[in-house]
């Protein structure tokens, strides 16, 4: 869990003890004025956040990498009713994680990078819906099931890298989320046999299942 939300659900807890001890000290609602009975209000509210159990969203599952290779998920993400978002990393190389520009910035020449977005989010052209319960269905996502194949061509290069062919599946799983997958080949090595091993590993990602649940 992000530490910044951790730090947020303990101090909502916090807040919660204490409100807690001071209403049981409580006579009766109707002897408060109505700031205290919007106080008892915000109580309650904060009451029914502590009992739901936060849902992290988990990322794909992958098959065994070639050796060298690295992967890298995103810190757990909550589910929310703004939506939420899971994201890995995969490269042929032995990639560390460090402040700056990322593993597209350092693609060796014939290196290969993998990056698999999972997320639910809003449809901006219509109304907001809870995305605890749903997720919006666009045409940009078309219903896929895996085990997904590699595209043989593209006409997309990775950004600011164009001799970094890229290869796109956008979908949607199950209608629990929509994913992109972008598939990075750098060209200054011979691409075919690249392409196959790149086909290997997004042919073996196994797709988690998200809840869907009206609150979140």
């Amino acid at each position: 869990m992000d530490a910044r939300v951790r730090r947020g659900f303990r101090n909502a807890i916090a807040v919660v003890s204490v409100a807690t001890v001071l209403v049981g000290f409580a006579p009766s609602v109707q002897a408060f004025p109505p700031r205290a009975v919007a106080l008892g209000q915000r109580i309650t509210d904060l009451l029914a956040l502590r009992s739901q159990s936060p849902m992290v969203v988990p990322p794909v599952t992958l098959p065994a990498l070639p050796k060298g290779w690295t992967a890298l998920s995103s810190v757990p993400f909550l589910l929310q009713p703004g939506g939420t978002q899971a994201q890995t990393i995969i490269t042929s190389w032995g990639y560390r994680a460090a402040p700056g520009p990322g593993p597209a910035a350092e693609i060796p020449p014939g290196g290969i990078m993998i990056q698999v977005f999972l997320l639910r989010s809003q449809d901006y052209g219509s109304p907001k819906v809870n995305l605890c319960a749903t997720t919006p269905k666009t045409p940009e996502y078309p219903p896929l099931t895996p085990p997904l194949t590699l595209p043989r061509t593209t006409t997309h290069t990775l950004e600011g890298a164009p001799g970094v062919k890229e290869f796109r599946i956008f979908g949607r799983y199950r209608d629990v989320y929509d994913f992109e997958i972008r598939a990075d080949i750098d060209t200054r090595r011979p691409l075919g046999p690249r392409w196959f091993t790149a086909e290997a590993v997004v042919h073996g990602l196994r797709f988690p299942t998200w809840p869907l649940r009206q609150t979140c």
